[in-house]
């Protein structure tokens, strides 16, 4: 359960499942969105919603008793549980809007998880109103992850094509912020630094060595190649020597 900045500290669905990755400090790091569809006219609802990044302390052990076909089996530790002080406990990412499309750029706030300021995650609030997690975020490369959310119609409808829109917002699972590497070389760079968030409607991804291609229905719109990670080759081959 999670609950939002509000003084009454308002309940916020998670209907969305969550992904997950083994944390540098032992454990997992789980990142999840709030958000469900509106029942059938109560209308497009208001209250904010938010991505999380919560650190599982929890140990997995080994289990000393063998499972019924002799496979090992896990046990579980000892974690600090659950986070108790709420937001305090975890550190804001933001997101400034600075273009067509509602386009922006996600913060890069450190997040300590040991020291006297440990923390347990981050939190990145949704910025648009009505705008809400439904649908199971994804994995781009390395430790980036991929959430989509949704802004209803004014209908209160998620449905696409449009009216109803849908965004991505690309950031670091284990704190929540932007990317390191340009993501969009074919966008301008924002004052407030590279756009990892940007409207993209439904659509495939098309991937070659170095671009992600978007290929999306007629009358929906279409997000701009994004660039890959790439690698780093160890040693030159022959085509770079000659």
């Amino acid at each position: 359960m999670a609950r939002d900045a509000s003084a009454a500290a308002v309940r916020q669905p998670i209907t969305a499942a969550p992904v997950w990755k083994a944390h540098p400090q032992g454990g997992l790091l789980v990142a999840f969105g709030t958000g469900r569809r509106d029942a059938p006219g109560e209308g497009p609802g208001l209250q904010g919603q938010t991505i999380y990044g919560i650190h599982d302390d929890t140990p997995i052990l080994r289990h000393p008793k063998a499972g019924p076909t002799g496979e090992p089996t896990p046990g579980f530790g000892a974690g600090r549980g659950p986070v108790t002080n709420g937001r305090l406990g975890l550190v804001a990412q933001t997101v400034q809007l600075s273009g067509a499309g509602d386009a922006g750029a996600v913060s890069s706030n450190p997040v300590p998880y040991t020291g006297s300021e440990a923390r347990r995650g981050w939190f990145l609030d949704l910025p648009l109103s009505g705008e809400r997690v439904v649908q199971n975020p994804g994995w781009f490369e390395g430790d980036l992850i991929d959430v989509w959310s949704q802004v209803p119609a004014p209908d209160g409808s998620l449905d696409m094509p449009p009216p109803a829109r849908r965004l991505r917002t690309t950031l670091d699972i284990l704190n929540g912020s932007a990317p390191r590497s340009t993501l969009y070389a074919h966008l301008p760079a924002a004052n407030d630094g590279q756009p990892s968030r940007l409207e993209a409607g439904l659509g495939i991804g098309i991937r070659s060595d170095r671009l992600e291609r978007s290929i999306s229905a007629p009358g929906q719109p279409v997000a701009p190649a994004r660039q890959r990670l790439g690698s780093i080759l160890l040693r030159p081959n022959w085509r770079q020597l000659q």
